[in-house]
């Protein structure tokens, strides 16, 4: 099971570097934390499911790819049909 982290320490260095007050730093860190907290494992494990794997892109670019090019060939084909017919 793949785990994600989120450094709340190198977070609050970043808004207050920023000019976020630490008070409202702490406060966004903290409904974060609870938002993570109440979303659970199983959340986190749907997020992980509806990733896209390299595999699936490849795939994907493929599809599209032969759909470009069958667009362009009816496109070729209807630019010649049109032209024989004026």
């Amino acid at each position: 099971m793949t785990v994600l982290t989120f450094d709340t320490h190198a977070a609050f260095k970043v808004m207050r570097d920023a000019g976020v007050s630490e008070p409202l730093a702490e406060s966004i860190l903290a409904v974060l934390q609870m938002s993570k907290s109440r979303r659970g494992a199983s959340a986190a494990r749907t997020d992980l499911e509806n990733l896209a794997t390299k595999a699936d892109l490849e795939l994907l670019e493929l599809r599209m790819t032969m759909r470009l090019g069958l667009t362009a060939l009816v496109v070729i084909v209807l630019a010649i049909v049109a032209a024989k017919l004026l």
